[in-house]
């Protein structure tokens, strides 16, 4: 597979490459596209979640959420948001 990149994406390969961490734009690519898998694996789970968790309360379940479960759920949001944003910037300074 061929594939064409924008300049800017072509220069940040190339950073990283040139850090060591990585030996070839494959393999940038190949982490780059595992943690879209991650994250794609992760929004995947919350939104089950949140489907369950409205369905109980349409059919009259509730469940009472605890000071800590509120905050854990607030908590990986936040992480998710942060983790998203940090992607976002990276690749727009790219």
């Amino acid at each position: 597979m061929e594939i064409s990149l924008p300049t800017r994406l072509q220069e940040y390969i190339q950073s990283k490459i040139e850090t060591g961490r990585y030996e070839s734009a494959e393999a940038v690519i190949e982490d780059a596209l595992q943690l879209l898998d991650t994250r794609d694996s992760e929004l995947d789970e919350l939104r089950r979640s949140v489907t369950e968790a409205y369905e109980g309360v349409a059919r009259g379940e509730s469940v009472v959420a605890s000071d800590d479960h509120l905050a854990q759920i607030v908590q990986r949001a936040r992480q998710q948001i942060e983790r998203e944003d940090g992607v976002d910037r990276v690749l727009a300074s790219a």
